[in-house]
């Protein structure tokens, strides 16, 4: 099975991850050349993807669309860009001229929600949000609350954060958001007519008030009334989505429906709304496991696939800045039972296990760590992940188990398997929650500022002479491949680009 990609952007979460799990699931992923695609801030170039789009469609049995890059040239270039509400909608048509072209293309879309940053960070971001992100994040809350609940505080506190905010920029943050909520509306349309098979539109970094929430109740709305509830899935989530539905465009070409049971370290795990999100986790895990063409079952004996949710007692803490961990450690949770369940469904059962450590935000809970070292679980798993946000670090490991289905017995498979639990072991539990912070540390001590990198080089250096360190220190059941050398792909610290040497 070959199947044509275009990605969210060129970060390692949406460029290498999903062909990891193409890898995994024992499939060609056919993706643009890399020089063609967004850069950042620098949107991709449109013509050169259409021109690949046409030179290569007649090679995809199936084929996963990112709208933001087939739109606007990239995430980052989804909010910043100038285009118009009709060109971007129009950009859409080249999809049907595609489907038409190949009327038996299954393609799979996934598009975000745009985001409402509270932060004054313009890194990834219009350059006004540097001096007006809190107040337009205010300003977004706040007209929903009005909208919602008509309270006099609540419309007094909306006066008092206009008058700070410019007129024009309000209109050009409105404008933006208007146009890339169109493009979403006419996304459900093609679905309904049968242009799209399938189409994920996901909430990137997610609050219950704002104008996000309410651009869902719309869309939900359009979905009903499009009568496609079963092709068009909304739910948090953002650099995860482009794995999901690889490995859903695999389930459908193979026949296949993965079954997933799910437990939890906290009896309160289910419950959590988690940091950047806007529903409970357990909600979010249905979604997920929607998007692959799964189904949840809360029997183990029905089930294909377990799915070990590590979450914290009270509330999610934030890993790099050791947030929290009063709220995540605690007698509301049991580490051990998870493991315990876990050992269970892999040397009883031979099922495959999947671990989702959602415990903190950006990386992984060190105590969780602890015990799968002490107790040798961590060569037992399938797949763990503990990165960003829980929607990312859920939708990997679900794409991951879902994946292995189909390679299951194909021995370069397993290799994949085996590369990419390394990958997100030195990823989310080394760098993550051990060297970043380390790193961040000893950059202020210098007088370096961690969060704008004057240095790049410098810094990268030391993230790899510190990461290769901490490798070395454990066995090579867990890390047999070894680093040849660490990227900072952004030029920052959040996330990083792993290259092995060559066997």
């Amino acid at each position: 099975m070959k199947i044509g990609f275009l990605p969210l952007d060129e970060r390692p979460c949406n460029f290498k991850f999903p062909q990891y799990i193409a890898r995994i699931a024992g499939v060609e992923l056919i993706l643009p050349p890399k020089e063609i695609l967004s850069r950042k801030r620098t949107p991709a170039d449109l013509k050169a993807i259409d021109e690949w789009l046409e030179r290569e469609s007649d090679n995809f049995d199936a084929l996963v669309l990112s709208i933001d890059m087939f739109t606007y040239g990239g995430l980052i270039a989804s909010r910043i860009s100038q285009a118009s509400t009709e060109e971007s909608v129009e950009r859409l048509e080249k999809i049907r001229d595609i489907k038409l072209k190949h009327r038996d293309l299954p393609i799979y879309a996934f598009n975000i929600i745009m985001r409402t940053s509270n932060s004054n960070n313009n890194e990834e971001e219009k350059e006004y949000w540097k001096d007006y992100g809190m107040l337009l994040f205010q300003y977004s809350e706040l007209t929903h609350k009005v909208k919602l609940f008509s309270r006099e505080e609540d419309k007094q506190l909306l006066h008092e954060v206009e008058r700070n905010i410019p007129e024009e920029i309000i209109k050009d943050y409105l404008n933006g958001r208007e146009r890339n909520h169109k493009v979403n509306l006419a996304l459900i349309d093609l679905v309904k007519e049968n242009i799209v098979d399938f189409a994920l539109l996901t909430q990137d970094d997610a609050s219950p008030y704002g104008f996000p929430a309410m651009e869902q109740k719309e869309l939900r709305a359009k979905i009903r009334e499009g009568r496609v509830q079963s092709k068009v899935i909304i739910y948090p989530g953002a650099d995860e989505v482009g794995m999901l539905l690889i490995a859903r465009a695999v389930n459908v070409k193979e026949g296949v429906k993965p079954i997933f049971k799910a437990d939890f370290s906290s009896v309160n795990g289910p419950h959590i709304i988690t940091r950047y999100e806007d529903r409970p986790l357990f909600e979010g895990i249905k979604g997920q496991i929607n998007a692959v063409g799964g189904v949840l079952v809360d029997s183990i004996s029905l089930a294909g696939i377990e799915l070990l949710v590590n979450t914290p007692a009270i509330e999610q803490g934030e890993a790099y800045l050791f947030y929290n961990m009063d709220k995540v450690e605690g007698p509301a949770r049991n580490l051990l039972s998870l493991e315990q369940i876990g050992r269970y469904c892999t040397e009883v059962l031979n099922m495959p296990v999947v671990l989702a450590d959602v415990a903190y935000a950006n990386g992984a809970d060190l105590e969780l760590i602890e015990l799968l070292e002490e107790t040798g679980f961590v060569e037992n798993l399938t797949c763990y992940a503990g990165w960003n946000t829980s929607g990312n670090t859920l939708g990997t490991v679900i794409a991951a188990g879902s994946a292995w289905i189909s390679g299951s017995e194909i021995e370069d498979c397993e290799m994949a398997l085996r590369e990419f639990r390394e990958v997100r072991f030195i990823d989310d539990w080394l760098y993550q929650a051990k060297v970043r912070t380390d790193v961040i540390e000893e950059l202020k001590s210098r007088g370096i500022n961690p969060w704008q990198l004057e240095d790049v080089e410098m810094a990268r250096i030391m993230v790899e002479e510190k990461l290769k360190e901490e490798v070395e220190k454990r066995s090579e059941e867990i890390f047999p491949l070894k680093i040849k050398r660490i990227d900072l792909p952004w030029n920052r610290l959040f996330e990083i680009d792993i290259h092995f040497e060559e066997k």
